[in-house]
């Protein structure tokens, strides 16, 4: 299966806040990757909903919020959320797939965290602006 999909964009026409990685790449490889190229382009979080998901509030957009609330619901459920909130997830216009790729997000980030912490991995110096430490919210990383 082929899914279309726009062009790669050139390290120009990516967000600003991805053009210093795709620069390092670019440094480091000779190319910029085109899966790396391509994701850079999908990064740009409104600052005020990131925000937001970091300190647990609500979201203004219906559907992110779904989406947030039951995301949140399945990490502190432990895989066990609440049928209101499964229910308001699906009631959004979520699907199965959505649900097992919120599963598998949560799955991702679990072992990056675990893994991360057993090894000491440092914080690449990007992302030193947004370091998390303990009691800046729901997050300890």
């Amino acid at each position: 299966m082929t899914v279309p999909s726009d062009p790669v964009p050139t390290i120009e026409a990516a967000p600003a806040a991805s053009r210093p990685l795709l620069k390092q790449a670019l440094a480091a490889y000779g190319v910029v990757p085109s899966l790396l190229a391509v994701m850079a382009a999908t990064q740009g979080v409104d600052p005020a909903v990131l925000e937001a998901i970091r300190s647990s509030g609500s979201l203004a957009d219906p559907r992110l919020e779904a989406l947030r609330s039951f995301t949140q619901a399945v990490v502190s459920s432990r895989g066990w959320p609440p049928q209101d909130v499964l229910d308001g997830f699906l009631a959004a216009g979520y699907g199965e797939v959505q649900l097992l790729e919120v599963v598998l997000g949560i799955a991702f980030k679990t072992l990056s965290n675990y893994a991360n912490h057993m090894t000491g991995t440092p914080l690449d110096p990007m992302f030193e602006a947004t370091r998390w430490s303990a009691g800046d919210g729901v997050a300890d990383d």
